[in-house]
Parts: C-alpha cells; structure tokens; sequence
C-alpha cells in the first residue's frame, strides 16, 4: 500500500515549492516523479535513504536503482516485448515530447511503418489533440508528484489499435 502526502513549507519559508512523499511498507521516500493509471500507481521516482524493494510494494512491481535513488513500475505496463492486444502501454521519457517520441518509435516499428528518428522527433514535438484521443487509445498521464505538463507520460490502449488506426494517427499529427 502506498500512502502519499504532500508538504509545503508554508509562509515562512522562501520556497514556494511543495513536494510529495509516499509511506511504503513503513518507509518513507520523497516522490520525484509519479504516474498513475485509473487510480492507481504505476510507476514512481523515489529518493531515500532506505532501499525501496518490490516485495515493499507488491504483486507485479519491479524496481531498479540504488544509492538512495529507485524507479518502481508495474511491468504490465512496460512489456514493450510482448505488446499484446490486450495491453496498455506507458511510454515516459524526460519531457512530454520525449513520452510522445518514444510512443512514435514504437508504434512504427510494432506495425511496420517507415518513419526516420528525425520525423518522429519533429512530429513529436507538435502539441495535438490526437494525443489525447479515445478514437486512437492514446492518452496523457499527469506527473501527480511535480503536476508539470512539460513531463507527461503516453499511454497507448492497444485493445483499441488496429492495422490502420496508427497510419492514421501519424497522418492527423502531421497534417496539423
């Protein structure tokens, strides 16, 4: 269970900054970045001083890092291996452009379409609503610990992509 608060230091401090923690297992670890899908934690950017384990957070958790530094994600999420029908994928990079490049890269490689890295660099940074969209099971998912859209995550539904659907998407991106 992951119990999460946040804290700002107030009127006294000259920060104005407000930052979000989480309670695992008993432990406590400052949020540095956050998903969630319908509700639910998917992936987390932890710092602390005691090393955050999957057995801390449950069934399905993976987590990689050390030195005080942790990523925590549901694997589910991340089987860019597997990409089955049924899946939805999460796709983060650094930057909102960066989460849409990555799902770029990956949509055209898992239905074969011919796109070079720098096309989808550029079509990437185009802000449109068909990145948002239920026609294509494409949506945006809200960094909770920082609330910065400058880093949303991508999320692709794949029970509804099709053969033509991504053909389509990228065609609507580029002509906007």
């Amino acid at each position: 269970m992951i119990d999460t608060f946040k804290y700002s230091p107030g009127d006294h401090s000259e920060s104005k900054a407000t930052y979000t923690f989480a309670a695992i297992n008993g432990k406590t670890y400052q949020i540095i970045r956050g998903y969630q899908l319908q509700h639910r934690d998917i992936w987390l950017q932890v710092a602390g001083t005691t090393a955050l384990r999957p057995s801390d957070l449950g069934q399905h958790w993976e987590v990689v890092g050390s030195r005080g530094i942790h990523i925590a994600f549901v694997s589910r999420y991340f089987n860019y291996q597997s990409a089955r029908a049924d899946l939805q994928l999460v796709f983060i990079g650094n930057t909102t452009a960066g989460s849409r490049f990555l799902a770029l890269w990956f949509l055209t490689r898992r239905f074969g379409l011919s796109y070079s890295e720098e096309k989808l660099a550029a079509l990437a940074q185009h802000e449109s609503g068909h990145w948002d969209s239920y026609r294509y099971g494409t949506s945006y998912l809200e960094d909770f610990a920082t609330n910065d859209q400058t880093k949303r995550a991508v999320c692709v539904n794949f029970q509804s992509m099709n053969q033509e659907l991504p053909s389509e998407f990228l065609s609507n991106i580029m002509n906007q």
